[in-house]
């Protein structure tokens, strides 16, 4: 199914029920196309004229709903998707952050978004209805910018969540380095956080190049998961 000419990237797709939703991302001023996906051909709809480019794009209420992270913003959008207009938002619940993903819990209850502030993540999770934050997560890491090869590097990082004081729960680190050679992806380390959602981890290089440390806290019953990378340039030592 073409979505539509003179696009630069992969576009954006969610689906739900007969309703399926694409947008290109990166693409400034944006526009989210709707089709309808009950036959055997899909059939545009409608197009939702957004405001500025796309990060993310999610489908709620068997596709009578979008939800969008415009990048740069301070809040996700709610659309009609049949009226193709702006019907809520989601506001940013702290000073710092910017839209990175969007999506709809299982019976669409409530809105899950991901903030990206730099050097942590924070997840929310809103009231569909009422667009008040019912959960919020942060998990952050902080460390070294640079490295040089054959040196250790050292990295601490937090994670709170309404008043979990023991997330029960460990935290994922996986290092991905890319250099002339390509990009390589190793597993560096788990780590249990503290009772007070303090954890730390370490590597020691072995390459250089563009390392991206991801991080991930394992979710459970009682917290959805969260994720952050932390990104170190490292160098060869000095000859």
């Amino acid at each position: 199914m073409p979505i539509g000419t003179g696009t630069t990237r992969p576009p954006l797709l969610a689906v739900k029920g007969h309703t399926l939703l694409a947008g290109e991302p990166g693409a400034g001023p944006a526009s989210i196309k709707v089709y309808d996906v009950s036959a055997d051909l899909a059939t545009l709809r409608g197009e939702i004229p957004a405001d500025t480019s796309l990060r993310d794009l999610a489908v709620a209420h068997y596709g009578d709903m979008a939800l969008s992270a415009p990048a740069g913003s301070d809040r996700f959008d709610a659309w009609d998707t049949t009226a193709n207009a702006r019907t809520r938002a989601y506001e940013r619940p702290g000073e710092q952050g910017a839209p990175a993903a969007v999506a709809a819990g299982p019976d669409d209850d409530y809105v899950v978004g991901g903030w990206n502030t730099g050097d942590a993540a924070e997840l929310v999770v809103y009231d569909q209805g009422t667009s008040e934050v019912i959960y919020s997560a942060v998990l952050r890491v902080t460390g070294p910018k640079t490295g040089v090869v054959g040196e250790r590097l050292e990295f601490s990082g937090t994670f709170a969540a309404d008043g979990i004081t023991f997330p029960r729960t460990i935290v994922t680190i996986v290092r991905h380095v890319s250099n002339s050679d390509g990009t390589t992806t190793q597993p560096v380390a788990k780590a249990a956080p503290a009772a007070d959602g303090t954890f730390g981890f370490a590597d020691t290089p072995t390459a250089a190049g563009k390392h991206t440390y991801a991080v991930q806290l394992v979710g459970n019953s009682s917290i959805e998961p969260a994720k952050t990378s932390r990104v170190v340039l490292v160098s060869q030592p000095p000859a």
